[in-house]
């Protein structure tokens, strides 16, 4: 990820994310939780960081939720040298199925536990997230984290003149998503519909 916004924690985090040798995972775990915790102590006493700790708790989250699949995996590791590599491979899969989806499959994980399942909670990995109802129009909504920015799923109004409110009309499910006050991308039906804004 290229022009980092809190370039400051957000490196050591993410080479903790995408580290695929378990040997060294611990040892970016490590360095990416004191950045973050340092952070943490800077940021809290500014009245204009609030965003900043959101997205360093989310990323604290996940931090958790990595070691817990390394500790996970660990037993499973044997003295040999194939059994090592299907617990590496284990490993690997685990941590792509948690901790790094892609933007498309998140989305279109959200839009299909909310609108096609209609699930109260949905389920990404190891976090939890209430479906709510907006008061007016009664859409579904829910707020969720990924790459440590905060996401808002809404399911499409059907009664606005966009071209994805004729969609919803007909009956097709759609979800609109948006982030730091923009529109970035929508599900319809399963198909991922980028607005541009998203740096992936």
């Amino acid at each position: 990820m290229e022009n980092l916004q809190y370039s400051i924690w957000q490196k050591p985090y993410e080479n903790a994310l995408t580290e695929l040798d378990p040997l060294r995972v611990a040892e970016r775990v490590a360095a990416a939780e004191a950045a973050i915790a340092m952070r943490m102590k800077q940021a809290s006493g500014s009245s204009d960081g609030q965003d900043e700790l959101r997205a360093l708790k989310g990323a604290r989250e996940a931090l958790n939720t990595l070691k817990n699949l390394k500790r996970a995996s660990a037993p499973r590791i044997q003295p040999t040298t194939s059994n090592t590599t299907f617990s590496v491979s284990s490993f690997q899969a685990e941590s792509k199925s948690i901790v790094d989806l892609t933007f498309d499959e998140t989305l279109i994980n959200v839009w299909r536990q909310a609108l096609v399942d209609d699930a109260k909670e949905i389920v990404l990995g190891t976090e939890k997230y209430t479906v709510r109802r907006t008061p007016q129009c009664k859409l579904r909504e829910v707020d969720f984290v990924f790459a440590v920015k905060e996401i808002r799923g809404l399911e499409q109004n059907p009664d606005t003149k966009s071209q994805w409110a004729t969609m919803a009309r007909d009956g097709k499910k759609v979800m609109q998503f948006h982030s730091e006050g923009r529109y970035v991308a929508n599900v319809v039906e399963g198909k991922v519909t980028f607005y541009g804004y998203w740096d992936k």
